[in-house]
């Protein structure tokens, strides 16, 4: 059975809701994040690859799937490209910098930038 990438995106909920009463609540905010990201960005590569039939390369992955959006001229791949690289930036503090205060603010919006590109992808 194929991993249903979407099920982090019910993980990473979970975790927001969690977090209020948690003594690790940043840990929380911070996981939420990283697999919120990850939710939406396999998401994206599965749709280039299944729909566009777009060959991801191995190397720069990221940066090649968010760019496979950001420069198209459809303007809804265009605001689906845009998402992600917020997304990506809150993930990369996230998960690399410990000197970043991870908020109840951000992972909302995280949370809420990473359903709009799912629900965009499926309406595509």
């Amino acid at each position: 059975m194929t991993f249903n990438w979407e099920d982090y995106l019910t993980l990473a909920t979970e975790l927001f809701g969690e977090s209020s009463t948690s003594s690790i609540q940043e840990a929380r905010f911070r996981s939420a994040i990283s697999r919120a990201y990850y939710a939406a960005f396999n998401q994206a590569r599965i749709f280039l690859e299944s729909r566009d039939k777009v060959i991801i390369p191995s190397v720069n992955v990221h940066k090649y799937v968010i760019s496979q959006f950001q420069t198209s001229l459809d303007n809804r791949r265009h605001k689906i490209g845009n998402c992600l690289l917020v997304l990506r930036v809150y993930r990369n503090q996230a998960d690399y910098d410990p000197d970043i205060i991870i908020k109840n603010e951000t992972c909302q919006e995280a949370l809420v930038l990473a359903r709009r590109i799912i629900l965009s992808l499926d309406n595509l």
